[in-house]
């Protein structure tokens, strides 16, 4: 017999077995669950939008993850993020609406949904406001125009519309575009689709899914590459703060961590401004035009939040991005909240770790409160 025939029959053999046994056996052990639990989490409750490319299911009560932070995550019978399962009209006769859009920011991971700004903002305004949280993580204008369209276009009545734009938002819309029926899709997941990398991928995914062998080796990668990745951002915190490899803080590593997201560097870096400034800063100045206009067609009064991130604090002193919308917001007459002048600036690692998750962008329950704090005094107190 032909020595590749054998081969593969050897190999054939081999799958046939471990496909039998891991669904007739190993499925059914508690070790197979734990390891589902650890490394296989499905988070069926964030889904496909064919119409502005994702969102929640409606009506789920989970517990989600964020790292290493769990929380619950509710949302109600919109899919918006919500105290509890609650029913929403599309009108409420008896308060006047906010209705909030923004990203992960305002999504509020890693926390309680009392302990994010939505939540914050709706337990102190409860009596005169209903808070409708449309946030989603990786939103960005594209998403919050349509989405936003969506929701009028139902009959969804409300009064204002707080829109915050985060730094990731810019780079985000490299990678977003629109089909012909205005339908939001991500241009690197078509691609993914179609290319041949995208069906070998597919193919492995099987592989991992309903076969032992292809868990094991699917969980060596993950510990593998966690430490790789771990190694690698020790090697360039060192090297960027000039440290020694061997000897530099875990404090100093989760600020390189914060300040050195790619989708971050935009405003402070030659290679990723070159790719993605441009295009990022057009294309999301022409949806949040269209946006306002919207707003504004349908009388709801409304504010841009613009706010900064660790590495604006850290290493952008230019601040591209709040001089940007600045003057875009005076020369369209639009209403802005401008959250920087909220975080100190003269002692930037302090206010890094104080408001936000270690090694993370994103806000702490202290950055959430700063956050809630400063637009009750530049806008909801006055209401």
């Amino acid at each position: 017999m032909n020595k590749l025939i054998r081969i593969l029959l050897y190999i054939t053999i081999f799958l046939t077995l471990d496909f039998s046994i891991t669904n007739l056996l190993f499925k059914k052990t508690n070790f197979w669950s734990q390891i589902e639990k650890i490394y296989f989490v499905k988070k069926n409750w964030r889904i496909k939008s064919d119409l502005y490319h994702h969102d929640f299911k409606k009506n789920v009560d989970v517990i989600e993850s964020w790292g290493h932070l769990k929380y619950r995550l509710i949302t109600n019978s919109l899919a918006f993020r919500d105290f509890g399962k609650n029913e929403i009209k599309l009108k409420n006769s008896k308060k006047e609406r906010i209705y909030m859009i923004g990203d992960s920011f305002i999504e509020g991971v890693g926390y309680e949904y009392k302990d994010t700004v939505a939540g914050l903002i709706n337990n102190e305004f409860s009596s005169k406001y209903e808070i409708l949280n449309a946030s989603v993580v990786s939103y960005s204008p594209s998403i919050y125009y349509t989405k936003t369209n969506y929701f009028i276009e139902r009959g969804l009545k409300f009064d204002h519309c707080f829109i915050f734009l985060d730094i990731s938002d810019i780079a985000d819309e490299n990678f977003i575009e629109e089909d012909a029926t205005g339908n939001i899709y991500d241009i690197r997941q078509k691609k993914k689709e179609t290319s041949i990398k995208g069906k070998v991928y597919s193919f492995f995914r099987i592989y991992r899914d309903y076969f032992t062998s292809g868990r094991f080796f699917y969980v060596i990668r993950e510990l593998t590459g966690n430490y790789k990745s771990n190694l690698k951002k020790r090697y360039l915190a060192s090297k960027k703060f000039g440290k020694s490899f061997f000897t530099i803080s875990q404090e100093d590593i989760n600020l390189y961590k914060s300040t050195h997201i790619d989708r971050s560097m935009w405003t402070f870096d030659e290679k990723y401004s070159k790719k993605w400034k441009s295009n990022g800063l057009k294309k999301s100045k022409k949806y949040l035009n269209q946006l306002f206009i919207l707003l504004n067609k349908n009388n709801i009064k409304s504010h841009l939040v613009i706010y900064p991130n660790p590495a604006q604090i850290l290493l952008n002193h230019e601040n591209v991005h709040e001089k940007y919308w600045l003057n875009w917001a005076t020369k369209n007459n639009i209403s802005i909240v401008n959250l920087y002048k909220y975080f100190n600036f003269n002692e930037k690692e302090e206010t890094i770790k104080k408001y936000f998750i270690a090694g993370d962008v994103h806000w702490n329950k202290e950055g959430n409160l700063l956050i809630f704090n400063s637009l009750k005094k530049e806008i909801l107190d006055n209401f």
